[in-house]
């Protein structure tokens, strides 16, 4: 517990909030995706496991909490060059990509690429779409929650447990009638606040709190499919994802931990927590291939549930190895082409900053 209620730095904090961050990864880009991207599996069962972005929001503030402080200008700088250039970066180069093919291979219209590109949005971060890209929604969500973690780091010390009951039945409440990402999963954030401090809101009540939520929900017409609550979040999928956090929080913190005793899972769950985002950002285009290859070869073909199941295991193993494959080379594209337009910007802003700065 932080008496003084300042973020700081613990190192076994940090490698266990790293270690779940890896595990995350894996679990939403390897298994959920193979589900929703490559298999199409849409069902009720698999659709409560869809509990990853309320922790992912958790951790993100966790590691607000345990950061050093910084002024709101060097913290916004951070989080630009964390989010917003490798998101452009990966704008480019899929952008690049798709002219070739449209335009050159195919002699498309160069207009009409524009055009379409244009009245889509795929040069709006906030717009969350880009081509086939169907995940990137995160992103903009990410970014906006990111930006207004000091803002809830500020109240957080003024909030006591009644204060927090409130909360998260006023955020239930507005979610009945403005389903929306940042009321949701901004309300786990600030619970991931409390990471290195003892937690004021008793989470047996809270999980009364969002049970009863979930009580109403049933009674009143909402499905049990969170996929369909979940884009946006309503009432239901906030419910129910504060269900299973108040009350397996822990048990899946533990489980990370003993996956990571593995020697052969803590290497490859370090290089998920390592390349995050970056595995986040360009996961689809294995998804993509993975999930039109298959298609492909089961087209026609009636295959015994066994199979199915040897195949979905299968893309998950191949997804596993390919993602990290494949973020560790966009890495070192990014990082390239982040250190060229940071080196251009310094030689400019040195060359006109007037001599009395």
């Amino acid at each position: 517990m932080n008496p003084n209620n300042t973020p700081h730095i613990k190192t076994t904090r940090n490698n266990n909030l790293d270690i779940y961050r890896g595990c995350s990864m894996i679990y939403i880009t390897c298994i959920l995706h193979n589900f929703y991207g490559v298999q199409n599996i849409d069902t009720v069962f698999t659709s409560l496991l869809l509990i990853t972005m309320p922790i992912v929001f958790y951790i993100a503030g966790a590691s607000f909490s345990l950061a050093t402080p910084k002024s709101y200008p060097q913290y916004l700088w951070r989080r630009t060059k964390r989010i917003v250039f490798p998101y452009y970066i990966l704008v480019a180069l899929t952008t690049t990509v798709y002219f070739i093919y449209q335009c050159i291979i195919e002699r498309g219209s160069i207009r009409q690429f524009f055009l379409t590109f244009g009245e889509n949005g795929y040069y709006n971060i906030f717009s969350g779409e880009l081509y086939e890209f169907n995940h990137l929604w995160f992103i903009p969500t990410y970014l906006i929650i990111a930006l207004i973690l000091p803002m809830l780091g500020y109240i957080k010390p003024r909030l006591n447990a009644p204060i927090i009951y409130l909360i998260c039945i006023i955020n239930a409440i507005i979610l009945i009638y403005f389903p929306n990402d940042i009321v949701c999963y901004g309300t786990f954030a600030l619970a991931g606040l409390y990471y290195n401090q003892k937690r004021p809101a008793n989470p047996y009540i809270l999980a009364i709190i969002f049970a009863c939520a979930m009580i109403w929900c049933a009674c009143n017409g909402y499905g049990f499919n969170m996929q369909d609550n979940k884009f946006p979040p309503n009432i239901m999928f906030f419910a129910y994802s504060g269900l299973i956090l108040s009350l397996f929080l822990p048990l899946v913190a533990r489980m990370c931990r003993w996956l990571y005793r593995n020697k052969f899972l803590k290497h490859y769950i370090d290089m998920y927590a390592q390349l995050g985002l970056t595995v986040y950002l360009y996961h689809s285009i294995n998804v993509l291939i993975i999930g039109r290859s298959l298609e492909y070869l089961c087209r026609g073909h009636d295959l015994p549930p066994i199979a199915h199941l040897s195949i979905l295991i299968a893309t998950s193993i191949t997804l596993f190895f390919a993602n990290i494959y494949l973020s560790k080379g966009m890495k070192q594209v990014e990082t390239f082409i982040i250190n060229l337009f940071t080196s251009i910007f310094n030689r400019i802003y040195t060359t006109i900053r007037p001599n009395n700065l």
